[in-house]
């Protein structure tokens, strides 16, 4: 089973569920880039771009949001973990600015 069974529910709904495998270094798994540069070929020819530069800046966006979603990750552990020991000031503010 996998997370949150994501495959079967995309299944039920007769969609493809692909599994994207991405680095915070801005590196893709091969088999995520393979799909990625198709569906950025599909976005830069409706909008008559060029492939290329539709997929330099898909990559550099998503690099950013990765690195993003992976820091808010991490302060959430780290705000539950200091919760979990002894609310402080600290650790409430850090819960407080991760749930805005």
């Amino acid at each position: 089973m996998s997370h949150l069974d994501t495959a079967s529910l995309c299944q039920q709904q007769g969609l493809s569920f692909i599994p994207l495998v991405a680095e915070t270094t801005g590196a893709w798994a091969p088999a995520a880039a393979q799909v990625l540069k198709g569906i950025v070929r599909a976005a830069a020819a409706r909008e008559q771009g060029d492939p290329a530069a539709f997929f330099a800046e898909f990559l550099q966006e998503a690099s950013v949001l990765v690195r993003r979603f992976r820091g808010r990750a991490a302060l959430q552990r780290r705000a539950d973990a200091a919760l979990a020991e002894a609310p402080s000031s600290a650790a409430t503010a850090a819960a407080l600015v991760l749930a805005s």
